[in-house]
């Protein structure tokens, strides 16, 4: 598996930076114009968003640089989806989500807003 980086997103906090553009660009609660910029300063050039919460809901979108690459999709397999899409390859029989280690990040509460 080649590298990936998980940056959490409390996008609350965002919103709070003076000057943000915080205007929505769908429904996914971080997909915003300072999420580009961040990912930008952080030189992610192809990224996904994802979101998750406690019901199983999720969505997820894929950016190259400020292109959607692929559109919002919500719903099951949204999240390995978008995954794959970046280059996830699921290994040991999990799926991607779990080849990352994301379940133990959702269990953590790590990123979760509220």
């Amino acid at each position: 598996m080649g590298e990936f980086v998980v940056v959490p997103l409390d996008a609350s906090r965002m919103r709070a930076r003076p000057g943000a553009d915080d205007r929505p660009l769908s429904e996914m609660e971080a997909d915003a114009p300072i999420t580009l910029h961040l990912a930008r300063e952080l030189g992610f050039d192809r990224f996904a968003l994802i979101e998750s919460d406690a019901e199983g809901g999720q969505a997820a979108t894929v950016y190259h640089g400020r292109l959607r690459a692929m559109p919002v999709r919500q719903g099951p397999g949204a999240i390995n989806e978008a995954l794959e899409r970046i280059g996830v390859r699921p290994e040991g029989g999990r799926d991607a989500f779990d080849t990352l280690g994301l379940g133990s990040v959702v269990q953590a509460g790590i990123g979760a807003s509220g």
